[in-house]
């Protein structure tokens, strides 16, 4: 049987083109964290440089932090998500690795918080030791964005 292919290797500066060209489009620079660690660094301070917390993203958002007595923040999304990851996660890696993600933001809106009836009790550690570089905080609690604004008759 013939060995399989060397993967393909692109120049980091074509690479950086294509983090450039995704700049706009945050589910594409979720994707390519995913490629290989290049475009992780990449694309990493620009999808987490302007971070949007809302109630339906706040759990994953913190997902893989620990607090500081070594538990975790966000214990039910993280059971939720993956079950099997229960005795091991979140773990001082998870939590290196998402405290240097969360690094790179330095603008944060807070777009809704959950409805106090339906809400998950889910921590969230805004503050300087989670996010270093932050230079703005917009709240805004109004109408959450994926709400319906009422029709006016």
């Amino acid at each position: 049987m013939p060995a399989p292919p060397d993967p393909l290797h692109l120049p980091n500066e074509v690479l950086a083109a294509i983090v450039d060209a995704a700049a706009a489009d945050q589910p594409t620079l979720a994707a390519l964290m995913r490629v290989c660690r290049v475009t992780y660094t990449l694309a990493a301070p620009r999808l987490y440089s302007n971070l949007s917390i809302t109630d339906r993203n706040l759990p994953s958002v913190f997902t893989g932090l620990m607090d500081g007595a070594g538990g975790e923040w966000s214990s039910a999304s993280s059971r939720e998500a993956s079950p099997e990851l229960v005795e091991q996660y979140p773990s001082p890696e998870s939590d290196k690795r998402k405290r240097a993600l969360l690094a790179h933001t330095t603008a944060l809106r807070v777009l809704g918080v959950p409805e106090a009836d339906t809400a998950r009790v889910v921590p969230c550690p805004i503050n300087r030791g989670v996010f270093p570089a932050i230079r703005t905080v917009v709240v805004s609690t109004l109408i959450p964005y994926h709400h319906k604004r009422p029709k006016v008759a």
